[in-house]
C-alpha cells in the first residue's frame, strides 16, 4: 500500500475503476443468453481478489483520517459495496442454475444409458430363452 494517504487514495480509486469496468463485462456476460461457466468463474474470481484488496485500502484510510471524514466517505463506501454485492449474487445465481442444468442433463443422460443396458439385456435374455425352447 502507498505511504500517504493520498497514495492509498489513488490506488484504492484506481483499483475501484479497475473493478468497475469488470462489473461492467460481468453484466454484459450475464446478459448473454449461453453463459460459459469458466469464464464467469475466472472473472469471478479476480473480482473477489480485487474486492479484498478495495477493502484493505478502505479499512487502511479509516485509520488515517477522522471521524468526519471516514462518515464522509462511508456512503461512496457503502454503494460501491452494495453494486459488487449485488452483481456477485447474480453470478452465483447463474453460476448455479448452469451447474443445476448440467447436473439434470447428467442424470438424464445416466437414464438413457441404464434403459439402453436394459433393454440389451432383454434381448439377450429374450434371444437366450427363445433358444432354450
Amino acid at each position: 500500500m502507498g505511504s500517504t494517504l493520498g497514495d492509498i487514495r489513488a490506488s484504492m480509486e484506481s483499483l475501484k475503476g479497475k473493478l468497475k469496468s469488470q462489473m461492467e463485462v460481468i453484466e454484459a456476460e450475464l446478459g448473454k443468453e449461453r453463459l460459459l461457466v469458466w469464464s464467469l468463474a475466472r472473472k469471478l474470481g479476480r473480482e473477489e481478489t480485487d474486492w479484498s484488496e478495495v477493502k484493505g485500502y478502505y479499512m487502511h484510510i479509516l485509520t488515517l483520517v477522522s471521524e468526519q471524514e471516514a462518515e464522509d466517505g462511508r456512503l461512496a463506501h457503502e454503494q460501491f459495496q452494495t453494486q459488487y454485492l449485488t452483481l456477485i449474487g447474480w453470478v452465483q445465481d447463474a453460476l448455479d442454475k448452469i451447474r443445476g442444468e448440467e447436473e439434470a442433463q447428467e442424470r438424464e443422460n445416466l437414464k438413457v444409458s441404464k434403459v439402453c443396458q436394459l433393454g440389451e439385456r432383454w434381448a439377450a435374455a429374450y434371444h437366450r430363452i427363445k433358444t432354450v425352447l
